[in-house]
Parts: C-alpha cells; structure tokens; sequence
C-alpha cells in the first residue's frame, strides 16, 4: 500500500490516460502486490474458488449466485483491495462502487492467479505444492 499512496501523490491522474496508469499499476505496484504469491496463496482461498469454478460449468442451478459469491472472495484477497483501490481512484468512481462494475468498466480482470489456481486444483490434497 506505501508504493500505491506514494504513486497517488506523486501522479496527477487527470494529465494521464487511463492505460498510461495501469501500465504504471503493472510496472510498479503489481510486482510488489504479488511478491511471494505463489508461496501464501495455496493457503488462501484461492483452491477452494477454483474448486467452485469447476462445479459451478457443470451446475446448472444458482451458478449466478455461484459466480457472484466466487467475486465476492476474490475481492477480500489482499492483493485484490489493493487493484480495486485502484482502479477505483484511477477511474474516479466512488470507493463503495461494485467490485463488478468497475472491473468491466476497466477492461481488467482480478489479479489472481487463474493457471496456478488451475494446477493447486489437479493437484491432489496429499501432494507436497
């Protein structure tokens, strides 16, 4: 969170377009949000959401309350908070506006890793990661 406020104060968004600040996102922020990801997040939530993924192609029955609650918890990961707050800022909309809207109003999808969620979920549970 230090580097996104010291990038919030450094940047004066309404001289940049949206891209040139989430390439600045990308360049400087994301590397330090996700700096040891592939170590914390097989004891996140992150097994269980691909595991709820996969049913819920096969379940045809709530798969809208399936999904919705799915980007529900990808949005508590810390990682998230932090890409929504700025996306957020960098769109100026309001801090309570849905998670849901302003990642399709940014084109942007959650900062999760989906490949490695993938391969925790073919994993089997006695299996050292």
């Amino acid at each position: 969170m230090r580097a996104m406020y010291a990038m919030k104060s450094t940047v004066n968004k309404s001289k940049l377009t949206f891209r040139s600040l989430t390439t600045l996102f990308e360049s400087l922020i994301k590397p330090i949000v996700l700096y040891g990801a592939p170590i914390y997040t097989p004891m996140s939530i992150i097994k269980h959401i691909a595991k709820r993924a996969n049913h819920s192609d096969e379940i045809e029955t709530n798969s809208t309350d399936i999904r919705t609650n799915i980007l529900k918890k990808i949005s508590l990961l810390n990682s998230e908070k932090v890409h929504l707050h700025f996306l957020k800022w960098s769109l100026g909309v309001n801090r309570k506006a849905t998670n849901a809207g302003v990642w399709g109003d940014s084109g942007r999808y959650p900062l999760i890793y989906v490949k490695y969620a993938q391969r925790l979920y073919n994993l089997s549970d006695s299996s050292f990661f």
